[in-house]
């Protein structure tokens, strides 16, 4: 294989990892969406409530805040204005050759930013939820040792999940979140009040019912030893 196909295929990894990032927020609201359709889940419901709703209107009351306090292009209140740093692109085309140095006229924090935190704060309280639930005293002891690997192997993968991709954010999409470190900072304690707010929205979600609420399944394996016995059939 030749140094340029080398290149090339470098490359268009590159530019996918960028659109995949890019989008990610939307891939996630929309699989919820699908999820909240088939099963009538009242955690996917809420996900896409908080990342469609609640999520913008946090982001735009904070965007709204610093452009009143600061001043135009201050280096800690605004971010990168390319396409590659919007869910949704404007122009009709993906800036791929995403540059940093591009003109910054765009306030902090991010839509992407802040849907992207409140997905995560809500999928790690809801794991966390499920590990510190207590047992059901009738509840099978395989069942429930099964349910807290689940939810630890959830803790973990989505933490390992979110450094990830806020690491590939941060770095190589460079001015997404921030021109200057005092922007990347604020941006980064907006996200987490963000993830506080996701994880209110679990709180809020598991009013309806525990195991209604819950984003993965993991609560099922709560069930009794006798929910899961065959029943007697009475054919009429």
């Amino acid at each position: 294989m030749s140094l340029a196909s080398v290149s090339g295929i470098l490359g268009r990894l590159k530019e996918y990892m960028y659109g995949g990032t890019k989008q990610l927020p939307i891939v996630l609201a929309s699989t919820s969406f699908m999820y909240a359709i088939a099963t009538g889940s009242i955690a996917h419901l809420n996900i896409i409530l908080g990342m469609t709703v609640v999520a913008p209107v946090y982001t735009l009351i904070i965007q709204t805040i610093l452009a009143r306090i600061t001043s135009t292009g201050s280096a800690w209140s605004t971010r990168s204005s390319s396409e590659m740093c919007n869910i949704i692109t404007t122009t009709g085309k993906l800036d791929a050759k995403f540059s940093p140095s591009q003109e910054s006229i765009d306030t902090i924090p991010s839509y992407w930013l802040m849907s992207f935190a409140l997905f995560v704060g809500y999928a790690i309280t809801n794991a966390v939820d499920c590990l510190n639930s207590p047992k059901n005293p009738n509840a099978n002891q395989v069942n429930y040792d099964r349910r807290n690997s689940q939810a630890t192997m959830v803790i973990i993968a989505t933490s390992v999940f979110a450094v990830l991709v806020l690491a590939f954010r941060f770095y190589f999409m460079s001015g997404c979140e921030g021109v200057g470190m005092a922007g990347i900072v604020l941006s980064l304690l907006f996200a987490g009040g963000a993830g506080y707010i996701g994880s209110k929205m679990y709180d809020f979600s598991k009013m309806c019912g525990a195991r209604s609420s819950d984003l993965f399944g993991i609560l099922s394996q709560l069930l009794p030893a006798s929910a899961m016995a065959p029943r007697p059939v009475a054919c009429m």
